[in-house]
């Protein structure tokens, strides 16, 4: 399935995912809303209007507001639609950015697949990034680097793995090396796809790093700086 298109959704719900997909995401959590306060409002323009509202939520930086849309989620005959993998991941994402890394862990073992599904793939992502999210880089790294052997299925999951494992690289002072590991990584990535967005991300903090590291070349510096500006 590529699309669906709810013919009967009110015109709030048309409106909200225009300003989505533009990226206006206060707006569209606004107009998801009020979709959501229509009446005669069915089940699954319901469930799709509050994944859309969570998702603006999460990405204006409201997380315990996302948090309590995507509760609303696991209830009622729409709680198994085709946002389920996603609405679990954002939950234990919120978690993860409030420092929940207990009630994160919980969230994702539900992802746990042994057909190795979507939902299993960004669970070995974001396991890692708990420990990350704690400051122990070097074991995030170790997670980081396992789960990119267990990711080719998913080749975006395994990219955004593999620039999570260099941007703990930088974090424990090791830029250069970093560098090193993500320029042939980058040779091969789609720039476009999300794993090609990480892997320039990494670059970019990993150029940074090294700026803030050389603070007695200002020549140096400045070209650093500007090499890892240019990557975002």
């Amino acid at each position: 399935i590529l699309s669906v298109t709810h013919g009967d959704a009110p015109s709030e719900f048309q409106q909200a995912q225009e300003a989505h997909q533009e990226g206006d995401f206060a707006r569209a959590a606004e107009l998801y809303q009020a979709a959501l306060n229509a009446k005669n409002v069915r089940e699954w323009i319901q469930h799709d209007a509050r994944w859309g509202r969570a998702d603006c939520l999460y990405r204006t930086g409201d997380l315990k507001g996302a948090a309590a849309v995507l509760a609303e989620m696991g209830s009622g005959p729409a709680s198994k639609g085709r946002f389920l993998w996603l609405a679990k991941l954002r939950t234990a994402q919120c978690q993860i950015f409030q420092k929940d890394f207990t009630t994160a862990v919980v969230t994702l073992a539900g992802l746990k697949s042994s057909s190795g599904n979507w939902g299993d793939g960004v669970r070995e992502l974001w396991e890692p990034r708990i420990l990350e999210a704690q400051k122990d880089y070097e074991k995030a790294r170790q997670g980081y680097v396992q789960a990119s052997g267990r990711l080719g299925r998913h080749p975006d999951l395994k990219e955004q793995a593999q620039a999570r494992a260099a941007a703990c690289q930088s974090a424990l002072g090791k830029p250069q090396e970093a560098l090193a590991a993500l320029q042939s990584l980058m040779e091969q990535a789609q720039p476009e796809k999300p794993g090609g967005i990480a892997l320039n991300v990494a670059s970019g903090e990993a150029c940074l790093a090294l700026a803030r590291a050389a603070t007695q070349d200002k020549a140096e510096v400045q070209k650093q700086a500007f090499k890892g500006l240019m990557f975002f």
